[in-house]
């Protein structure tokens, strides 16, 4: 659909033969617009710069969205995509709460440039986790990473962060070390129930 701008709520449901969707002019995308296309594994929005909240939420068979130049990430806009494999979004400066929570069947990686706040419950019951890469993050909220990085061994880096809220990394069970070179507090609970996690490394 190379000339299409909109799509409204419910536009493409049950489209169950359809595995690649490209909408190369739509710069913005409505909530929920795609769901349940049981074959459709990749999505291409070259230049969409806004994920709304649940814009692909309980889209279960997703596995990729491509879309280089999206700067905000609304609530909930990956809820339950359990088979989303990746979240490289090197211009996202924005990102709101339970962003990419319970992508659990396969989400391995998350990379962030530019976000300098991760969300509360943003990455919650991601299992599969073993690589993030946060170079501006600042600010680590509540349940962020809760029960992520239980598969493979972790071993993490947050250059910026000066400020980690509760059980941000609990139950994190195969993190096994932690580089906080820059922060300043740590609230209650943010290292609970890691049972392999050998190092935290912090001024």
């Amino acid at each position: 659909m190379p000339q299409c701008t909109y799509i409204s709520y419910y536009g493409i449901t049950y489209c169950n033969a359809l595995s690649e969707l490209t909408l190369p002019m739509m710069s913005s995308i409505t909530p929920s617009m795609i769901y349940n296309c049981s074959n459709l594994k990749t999505i291409n929005l070259p230049i969409c710069t806004e994920f709304p909240s649940v814009a692909f939420s309980t889209n279960y068979y997703i596995e990729t969205v491509n879309a280089p130049l999206v700067t905000t990430i609304g609530s909930s806009a990956f809820f339950q995509a359990s088979n989303l494999t990746t979240a490289i979004y090197p211009e996202c400066t924005s990102m709101g709460s339970w962003a990419f929570d319970y992508c659990s069947n396969k989400l391995s990686i998350a990379s962030f440039n530019k976000l300098s706040i991760i969300p509360s419950y943003a990455f919650y019951g991601d299992k599969m986790l073993t690589s993030v890469y946060f170079p501006s993050a600042q600010v680590i909220l509540s349940f962020a990473f809760h029960s992520c990085f239980q598969t493979s061994s972790a071993n993490l880096t947050f250059p910026e962060v000066s400020f980690i809220d509760s059980w941000a990394f609990e139950y994190c069970s195969n993190l096994k070390t932690i580089n906080l070179p820059k922060v300043q507090k740590i609230t209650y609970g943010v290292f609970s129930c890691c049972y392999n996690l050998e190092s935290i490394s912090a001024p």
